[in-house]
């Protein structure tokens, strides 16, 4: 008899827990790109991360190959490397870009890694 009145006891104070802490969490979406506060629009923020690693070195040809020196197969790029090719396209885009903060960073293999450049 005792071991049923400890059973119970144990169900109603489990009811009673369930009751107290159980109650449901509530989730609301946080709206970050429009407030209502601030009426300031902020330019977005555009981060390059470059590849400056020995591979950027390369000449890359018409027929897939690629190697250190300048390809002669009439391939548009084939007398520029990889990192005169990268870095034509990034003057194109800064120049071009308007209304947009543009920061640069730097991926090496050696071990420092990667660095802000220019935030």
């Amino acid at each position: 008899m005792l071991e049923k009145f400890i059973n119970f006891r144990c169900v109603v104070y489990s009811c009673l827990l369930t009751l107290i802490c159980g109650n449901p969490a509530i989730a609301d979406d946080t709206e970050i790109f429009f407030s209502a506060v601030s009426k300031v629009e902020a330019q977005p923020n555009i981060l390059f991360l470059l590849d400056a690693s020995g591979s950027m070195n390369r000449y890359d040809c018409a027929d897939g190959s690629f190697g250190n020196n300048p390809c002669n197969d009439g391939s548009p790029f084939g007398n520029m490397t990889r990192l005169q090719r990268m870095n034509a396209g990034m003057i194109e885009i800064i120049n071009n870009a308007t209304g947009v903060n543009i920061g640069l960073m730097r991926y090496s293999n050696v071990n420092s890694g990667g660095r802000v450049i220019y935030p």
